[in-house]
Protein backbone atom coordinates (compact mmCIF):
# COMPACT_ATOMS: atom_id res chain seq x y z
CA UNK A 1 0.00 0.00 0.00
CA UNK A 2 1.77 3.29 -1.22
CA UNK A 3 -0.22 6.14 1.66
CA UNK A 4 1.79 4.24 4.83
CA UNK A 5 5.34 4.14 3.43
CA UNK A 6 4.73 7.62 2.51
CA UNK A 7 3.07 8.57 5.84
CA UNK A 8 6.67 7.38 7.24
CA UNK A 9 8.57 9.83 5.10
CA UNK A 10 6.69 12.94 6.58
CA UNK A 11 8.04 14.98 8.93
CA UNK A 12 6.29 17.51 11.93
CA UNK A 13 7.02 20.78 11.56
CA UNK A 14 6.16 23.04 14.44
CA UNK A 15 5.41 26.46 12.99
CA UNK A 16 7.90 29.90 13.78
CA UNK A 17 6.40 32.06 16.34
CA UNK A 18 4.24 34.96 14.53
CA UNK A 19 4.16 38.63 15.49
CA UNK A 20 0.81 40.29 16.05
CA UNK A 21 -0.79 40.48 13.30
CA UNK A 22 -1.13 43.89 12.83
CA UNK A 23 2.54 44.58 13.21
CA UNK A 24 3.86 45.28 9.88
CA UNK A 25 6.99 43.28 8.45
CA UNK A 26 10.20 45.90 8.47
CA UNK A 27 11.08 46.44 5.25
CA UNK A 28 13.37 48.92 3.17
CA UNK A 29 11.95 51.20 0.91
CA UNK A 30 13.87 51.15 -2.12
CA UNK A 31 13.39 53.60 -5.16
CA UNK A 32 11.03 52.93 -7.64
CA UNK A 33 10.21 53.32 -11.40
CA UNK A 34 8.65 56.90 -12.53
CA UNK A 35 5.44 54.99 -13.10
CA UNK A 36 5.14 53.34 -9.37
CA UNK A 37 4.59 54.83 -5.73
CA UNK A 38 4.57 53.86 -2.80
CA UNK A 39 0.76 53.55 -0.73
CA UNK A 40 0.53 52.90 2.60
CA UNK A 41 -2.24 50.32 4.54
CA UNK A 42 -1.52 51.76 7.74
CA UNK A 43 -0.61 54.69 10.21
CA UNK A 44 2.79 56.48 9.67
CA UNK A 45 3.90 55.07 6.49
CA UNK A 46 3.44 51.36 8.29
CA UNK A 47 2.14 48.28 5.56
CA UNK A 48 3.81 49.77 2.31
CA UNK A 49 2.78 48.47 -1.26
CA UNK A 50 3.08 48.87 -4.51
CA UNK A 51 0.63 51.11 -6.85
CA UNK A 52 0.76 52.98 -10.43
CA UNK A 53 1.45 56.26 -10.18
CA UNK A 54 -0.96 56.64 -13.25
CA UNK A 55 -4.38 56.01 -11.16
CA UNK A 56 -6.80 58.97 -9.97
CA UNK A 57 -7.25 59.45 -6.92
CA UNK A 58 -10.73 57.82 -6.50
CA UNK A 59 -8.55 54.73 -7.79
CA UNK A 60 -6.11 55.17 -5.15
CA UNK A 61 -8.38 55.25 -2.72
CA UNK A 62 -10.52 52.60 -3.78
CA UNK A 63 -7.51 49.99 -4.63
CA UNK A 64 -6.06 51.12 -0.78
CA UNK A 65 -9.53 50.29 0.59
CA UNK A 66 -9.87 46.55 -0.68
CA UNK A 67 -6.13 46.09 0.37
CA UNK A 68 -6.60 47.10 3.79
CA UNK A 69 -9.15 44.17 4.36
CA UNK A 70 -7.07 41.82 2.61
CA UNK A 71 -4.13 42.98 4.34
CA UNK A 72 -3.83 39.58 6.83
CA UNK A 73 -3.84 37.69 3.17
CA UNK A 74 -1.34 40.08 1.58
CA UNK A 75 1.55 39.71 4.62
Amino acid sequence: DFFPTLHKDLKVVEPKTQSKEDEPPEVKHKELPPHLEYAFLGDNGKWPVIIAKDLSSNEKTDLINILKTQKKAIA
